[in-house]
């Protein structure tokens, strides 16, 4: 449990944590990833006999600009992409509906998120096709379970179709001058 400006929250990451060998020795770090946190904490918590929580302020996290959350994007970090399907899969599967939900939502902003970054900043529409494609398959399999809310399934939309979201803007931004102007001249009209 972490804070974020006062509001509680459950992380996924390895810090601010302090696990018993026993809980970790069960389930170690895949080699080779990044963001392998992700998908072990809950693990751990889940076989852990007991979980103590402590509200006060005893860590602090330095936030640095070279780490792998904030470096320029590479294809490494599609990771993230393989962490939030594992984390769902665990919950999924271990019965934590309201957990698994998060997670899946979370899979599905980050699935998103990476394909465009992979086409935007990678120029890989090879590896793009592959994350969209990974996409599919979990989302079709448990799209009932997905509730994402209007914002997060535009995102979706926006990442995986761009020039479409751009035409629903540029259509917005028209509806609007038109609505206005139509306004003005019924004011006109009416003066």
């Amino acid at each position: 449990i972490t804070y974020d400006n006062q509001n509680r929250y459950f992380t996924k990451t390895v810090w601010a944590k302090l696990i018993d060998r026993s809980c970790v020795l069960e389930r170690l770090f895949d080699d080779g990833r990044i963001f392998e946190d992700n998908p072990v904490v809950p693990q751990w918590l889940h076989s852990a006999a007991y979980v103590a929580y402590s509200d006060s302020p005893l860590y602090f996290y330095f936030h640095n600009n070279e780490g792998i959350v904030r470096k320029k994007y590479t294809i490494e970090q599609l990771d993230n992409v393989w962490a939030k399907r594992k984390r769902f899969e665990f919950f999924r599967d271990n019965n934590y509906p309201r957990m698994a939900q998060h997670a899946l939502n979370e899979f599905v902003y980050a699935t998103a998120v990476a394909y465009s970054r992979t086409i935007k900043e990678l120029n890989d529409k090879n590896t793009a096709r592959k994350v969209k494609l990974e996409f599919l398959q979990v989302y079709a399999r448990n799209f009932r379970s997905a509730r994402l809310d209007r914002k997060e399934r535009f995102a979706v939309f926006e990442c995986f179709h761009p020039s479409m979201a751009n035409m629903y803007y540029l259509s917005k931004v028209i509806r609007n001058k038109v609505n206005n102007l139509l306004k003005l001249l019924v004011r006109r009209k009416y003066k």
